[in-house]
């Protein structure tokens, strides 16, 4: 008990450290980008007031071109798996479909979106989909699109595969039972990248946990490659 005890610690903290890690890298990417993009100080340089350099002055210092905020429609392939203390199972693939919204385009913006994903492979569930809500901050330097945020869901891709062991399989069917299909967690994806209307990211990463029984089991989720499309 206390070993287990020890691991729902021990999967909270690094949970909440993840998170952390992940917040102050886009933190020091838009100062970053913001310094980048600030215009030279002209202190000591001559005046001039002529209209040729005001003008000039105008176009140099002109507004950072964002892309404008709108809907985004993707879709992607992924694998997602859950783990307990004894089992695991995870699928071959699941198809991911999602729409997001970019709220207030800057150097660090919010990014709110819903999807699902369908994995027709999977065994041992009546209804092997999943329907999921997220908010992430999307940090804009250059091409690079890095977004990091939680997210929430209800799974039917819950399950957990039977031991090979020689305890009674009754521990199984009681454990199935408590787990719970909602889960919340953390997705970050550090390699995304927009080029024009399109937007493409690899090697998603989602943590997290089935929100029952607490502790019960740990749900990853790698997205290997999603494309993406701004009208």
């Amino acid at each position: 008990m206390r070993f287990r005890d020890g691991r729902r610690v021990c999967y909270a903290a690094g949970m909440t450290r993840m998170g952390l890690v992940w917040m102050s890298v886009l933190g020091v990417l838009t100062a970053s980008a913001a310094w980048a993009e600030a215009p030279p100080s002209d202190a000591g340089a001559p005046r001039q007031d002529t209209a040729a350099s005001a003008e000039a002055k105008d176009v140099a210092t002109g507004p950072v071109e964002l892309r404008p905020s709108g809907h985004r429609f993707t879709a992607g392939l992924a694998q997602v798996a859950y783990s307990s203390f004894f089992r695991s199972a995870s699928d071959p693939f699941a198809f991911e479909a999602a729409w997001s919204w970019l709220a207030r385009p800057n150097l660090l913006s919010a990014e709110v979106g819903a999807g699902l994903r369908v994995a027709p492979g999977r065994q041992g569930v009546s209804l092997p989909l999943e329907v999921f809500a997220r908010a992430r901050f999307v940090a804009e330097v250059g091409p690079w699109l890095p977004a990091v945020g939680p997210e929430l869901g209800v799974s039917g891709l819950a399950r957990l595969s039977p031991r090979s062991d020689r305890l009674p399989y009754d521990l199984d069917n009681e454990e199935a039972k408590r787990l719970s299909p909602f889960y919340a967690g953390i997705d970050a994806a550090p390699l995304r990248f927009g080029f024009g209307h399109f937007v493409l990211s690899a090697l998603e990463i989602g943590l997290g946990a089935a929100l029952g029984p607490p502790g019960g089991a740990v749900r990853t989720r790698i997205t290997l490659l999603q494309v993406g499309y701004a009208p």
